[in-house]
């Protein structure tokens, strides 16, 4: 057992424990367990357990468990577990869990679960759970579930479910399940459940529900569920229903989810007015029980 050492220019230890180490320029440990190191210029630990590590230039753990990283340049660990880590440069974890991160430029897990991020550039997980993650570029997930995501500018989603997202550019799920979204751009859901979206440029839905929705330019529904339009009051009471409301402007339309028990084409048109949709909301869709009338599902006709 090594006790307490001051500036050691080499310190080599086997099947032994280091104790609390003060600016060594080279620690290498086989089969064994570091304490406390501060400021270690280079730390290799192989089939053992790293301690609490202040500002290491390079960290690698085989068969090990990493206790408190700040700021490491990188940090490598293979079949491990990553403590909490704050702004490191490059993260890879394989068969890991890593804990909370903030600002990495990339972070790359397999098979793995990511806890709350904050910044990333770049967030891959495959087979993984996403935790909390704020304002990252990129986010990419295969089976897996993305949780709360605050103005992502790619989000892609396969087999997962995204939670709260707020702003993003860009939003794909298939055979997922979406949260409340507010102000996408973009939204393609297969597959899937979308909840509440704010004022999406295109919404797509095939065979999901949609829930509320509020001033969409675009809205496009598959073998779903219509419910009422708030503003029109227009009920259609259906099963196994498709619905398509197609609209070159931004009219204020507001979404109702409700049980359909008949199949139904609610609207298909372009809109020029609001009269112009009321009309045709009455013409397609029966809102007072009469026999429905078959609507051709193209755009642009009326």
């Amino acid at each position: 057992m090594a006790g307490d050492l001051v500036s050691p220019e080499v310190i080599t230890c086997s099947r032994s424990m280091a104790g609390d180490l003060v600016s060594p320029e080279v620690i290498t440990c086989s089969r064994s367990m570091a304490g406390d190191l501060v400021s270690p210029e280079v730390i290799t630990c192989s089939r053992s357990m790293a301690g609490d590590l202040v500002s290491p230039e390079v960290i690698t753990c085989s068969r090990s468990m990493a206790g408190d990283l700040v700021s490491p340049e990188m940090i490598t660990c293979s079949r491990s577990m990553a403590g909490d880590l704050v702004s490191p440069e490059v993260i890879t974890c394989s068969r890991s869990m890593v804990g909370d991160l903030v600002s990495p430029e990339v972070i790359t897990c397999s098979r793995s679960m990511v806890g709350d991020l904050v910044s990333p550039e770049v967030i891959t997980c495959s087979r993984s759970m996403v935790g909390d993650l704020v304002s990252p570029e990129v986010i990419t997930c295969s089976r897996s579930m993305a949780g709360d995501l605050v103005s992502p500018e790619v989000i892609t989603c396969s087999r997962s479910m995204v939670g709260d997202l707020v702003s993003p550019e860009v939003i794909i799920c298939s055979r997922s399940m979406a949260g409340d979204l507010v102000s996408p751009e973009v939204i393609t859901c297969s597959r899937s459940m979308a909840g509440d979206l704010v004022s999406p440029e295109v919404i797509t839905c095939s065979r999901s529900m949609v829930g509320d929705l509020v001033s969409p330019e675009v809205i496009t529904c598959s073998r779903s569920m219509a419910g009422d339009l708030a503003d029109l009051q227009v009920r259609s009471p259906g099963q196994h229903s498709s619905c398509s409301f197609i609209s070159s402007q931004k009219a204020p339309l507001r979404y109702r989810l409700h049980h359909v028990a008949m199949r139904l084409c609610m609207l298909s048109l372009s809109m020029g007015n609001l009269n112009d949709a009321i009309f045709a909301m009455v013409l397609y869709s029966s809102p007072f029980s009469l026999p429905v009338r078959k609507c051709d599902p193209r755009p642009n006709s009326q």
